[in-house]
């Protein structure tokens, strides 16, 4: 278990970009460590972070959970595209992006600082982190941000607002409040970044299975990465499968 700690802990270091920015990633994770054990609130931090040699500045909600999310989106490279066929559609550009499920926008700024010039759309329904969304993603100039849900349908659906923002969904989760959000179709964000998409980053706690189901136009998208929270949803993965059988 030290052990784990201490491998984790190098990880998270190197995801600074320099030396102060490792000194508060450092002093985070002490913090919520002695938070986990002595109880406490989630403190808001910033630092500096680095991919591939280019640098962007982070602000955290002060979670736990988001530091794990830190190493494995910029040192484990969780989103990279590492399938020998995608890697062949992409030839090492990608030039649009859907980021649905941003939270603070993680992944998109991966990306963005990844694969320098991408077009994203980075969707967020949770106002406790869309603030900070757009903190994080207003430097990068080929972005833009919507504070939306995916649904099947244009109009509001409930969200369960987590006090662990990472774990907020449309499902019921613990320690939540029920609150009405702006909703959007995957078509229609397709249509909005210009009709087609090279690649989407799918996050949505659940509502995987809706939203692509009630898609019409996947043919339109090069390739999907992301999780599929099929136990929240109540749907098998050979029904996750079987929707996207005609997806190539």
């Amino acid at each position: 278990k030290i052990q784990s700690k201490v491998v984790f802990l190098h990880a998270l270091l190197m995801c600074g970009a320099d030396w102060n920015s490792r000194l508060v990633l450092l002093r985070e994770f002490i913090r919520l460590q002695y938070h986990r054990y002595r109880g406490g609130k989630d403190v808001e931090f910033s630092c500096a972070i680095r991919a591939h040699g280019r640098c962007a500045r982070i602000h955290f909600t002060g979670s736990m959970s988001e530091l794990h999310t830190l190493v494995d989106i910029f040192r484990h490279e969780s989103y990279k595209p590492k399938h020998d066929h995608v890697e062949r559609l992409f030839s090492g550009s990608i030039k649009t992006l859907l980021d649905l499920g941003a939270n603070i926008g993680l992944a998109s700024a991966w990306f963005a600082l990844t694969y320098p010039g991408v077009s994203i759309d980075a969707y967020e329904p949770n106002p406790r982190v869309f603030r900070l969304l757009q903190k994080n993603l207003s430097q990068f100039p080929n972005v833009r941000v919507f504070e939306k849900a995916l649904a099947q349908k244009e109009g509001t659906v409930a969200f369960n607002q987590s006090e662990h923002t990472l774990a907020s969904s449309v499902f019921a989760a613990g320690e939540s409040n029920a609150i009405q959000v702006p909703a959007t179709t995957l078509d229609s964000a397709i249509e909005i970044i210009g009709g087609s998409v090279d690649l989407i980053k799918i996050d949505i706690e659940g509502s995987e299975f809706e939203v692509l189901q009630g898609s019409q136009n996947l043919a339109r998208v090069r390739a999907i990465i992301g999780e599929a929270h099929t136990g929240q949803s109540g749907h098998t993965q050979e029904e996750l499968n079987q929707t996207l059988s005609t997806f190539n």
